[in-house]
């Protein structure tokens, strides 16, 4: 067996078409039975690794995986086992080291694969590719979940020809890009947290390291959380899922506006098209999601009684119907060949496009460490002189501080350890939940018009009120807002010294 090595794969989930049609893929056919082992404190969940032993036919592998340097590419150890057992003896110190094993004691089984994969070898420009296609489920905690995947997996060569390759199949639909583990979708099973929403995992980063290796890996730590949650909403409709989605796509247009300076380059403009129309997938849903929570219900059920009552049902009534047709919409889009093409066209640019060759060949790139500086300091005192001649009865100046404060935000917890950055996120986030409650405000009445018609006049009415008593929080949310930014303004740079 091989000793460690990082394995650079990409991963495609399939819909039940795609996944009879790649049946007759030639191939050599396995039945993969994998037991994948934690403590009960979930410890290797904790370091994003991972421990399984598999039977393979008549024999068995244990393998040690942990996050590589990017969502891209994972470390891996894998070895024989004799007699199916476990045996942190057989790994290379590197990998136990990783893992933060020190004894097989405390582990014990979490979940398990049944995977039936029909794999080939396949030469793509001057690489070798394995394709696999995986058929099967996963067990944990007396639940399943199906797995249909396509993983192509680099053997040798360049990863431009993997992408080619994976495009190729990509063109006849059905495809959709993953960075969601087996051992991921085993532990969020197990654990009851499905179809949970999956938040921004920051990804390991060194400070000394090239600055292009870590936007790549912040790039595609994004598109992790994108895609999850997109999985997530082909199945069931989740407002925090349609929430995080966004969340991931504002992550990725931060980055890429960061390092445009290194980034720039011929499909540069086609990328930010294709944010701007991802983005647009997720909005009304998300609008009416917030409207609904934040500002008709709790003014609603706060009227007098009696007060307007058969305009506030219409209204509520047209609002529901209206958050109905944004969520249809949203999971026929992220179900749609369309959606599928635009998210691997980033993740083709995050991987090989052309900036990469330009980072390559400056004589002196500089290092992660010294660009986030220079990126913290930049955005931190863009922000100052905007506030400092803020017209605050101005919505939409407010409303761009407000974006500014969030790619502060990003930046900041993209870059900083958050023990450090702690109270400076804290004065951040505040600033930032009393402009986002001000833009809610600014724009509750063009919300509202995506649920009233011309013939619904009562519910119009109705509405009509409770967008009144919700600008009446305009003045005290504004003194909030001021305070906010007074303190943040007084908050010290961390990342100096």
């Amino acid at each position: 067996m091989t000793d460690s090595l990082v394995e650079t794969e990409l991963k495609f989930l399939l819909t039940e078409d795609a996944a009879r049609r790649l049946e007759a893929l030639e191939g050599e056919e396995q039945d993969l039975v994998s037991t994948y082992f934690d403590t009960a404190g979930f410890d290797l969940l904790k370091r994003r690794a991972t421990l399984r032993l598999r039977r393979q036919g008549e024999g068995w592998t244990q393998t040690l995986k942990a996050e590589g340097e990017n969502a891209a590419s994972r470390f891996e150890d894998e070895r024989e086992s004799r007699d199916g057992r476990l045996d942190l003896a057989a790994f290379s110190k590197r990998a136990v080291q990783i893992a933060g094993l020190t004894s097989i004691r405390g582990l014990v089984p979490v979940f398990e694969t049944r995977i039936r994969r029909r794999a080939t070898r396949v030469l793509q420009g001057g690489s070798t590719i394995e394709l696999a296609l995986d058929l099967g489920e996963i067990e944990a905690g007396g639940g399943s979940a199906p797995v249909r995947e396509l993983e192509l997996e680099l053997k040798s060569g360049a990863v431009e020809d993997l992408l080619d390759l994976a495009r190729e199949h990509g063109r006849a639909g059905g495809l959709s890009l993953s960075f969601t583990s087996k051992a991921e979708r085993g532990y969020r099973l197990a654990m009851g947290a499905s179809l949970e929403a999956v938040a921004f995992q920051r990804p390991a980063l060194d400070p000394k390291g090239a600055a292009a290796a870590g936007f790549q890996a912040l790039a595609l730590a994004a598109l992790h959380q994108l895609c999850a949650n997109a999985e997530i909403l082909r199945l069931a409709r989740k407002p925090e899922a349609v929430h995080q989605a966004r969340v991931a796509l504002r992550h990725l247009k931060t980055f890429v506006t960061a390092f445009k300076a290194l980034v720039r380059d011929e499909g540069f403009s086609e990328v930010k098209a294709i944010l701007a129309r991802l983005t647009g997938v997720f909005e009304d849903a998300r609008s009416l999601d917030v409207f609904i929570a934040d500002t008709f219900r709790p003014l609603a059920e706060h009227s007098p009684p009696g007060e307007h009552k058969d305009g506030a049902a219409a209204f509520g009534a047209a609002l529901l119907s209206a958050q109905d047709q944004a969520y249809a919409k949203v999971q026929a889009e992220v179900s749609g060949d369309a959606f599928a093409r635009d998210v691997f066209g980033l993740a083709h640019w995050t991987l090989a496009g052309g900036w990469l060759r330009q980072a390559h060949t400056t004589e002196a790139p500089p290092t992660l460490g010294e660009t986030a500086e220079r990126l913290l300091s930049h955005r931190r005192k863009a922000m100052l002189k905007r506030a400092a001649g803020l017209d605050w009865s101005d919505a939409h100046a407010r409303h761009t501080l407000r974006i500014q404060a969030k790619k502060m935000r990003y930046l900041t917890e993209a870059f900083a350890d958050p023990k450090a950055a702690k109270g400076f996120v804290k004065r951040l986030k505040a600033l930032q939940d009393h402009l986002g409650v001000l833009n809610d405000i600014a724009t509750a009445r063009a919300t509202s018009q995506l649920a009233l018609g011309a013939d619904t006049p009562e519910a119009a009415f109705a509405a009509g009120l409770i967008l009144g008593r919700r600008q009446g929080e305009e003045e005290r949310r504004l003194k909030a807002a001021k305070k906010a930014m007074g303190a943040f303004a007084r908050a010290p740079a961390f990342w100096k010294g």
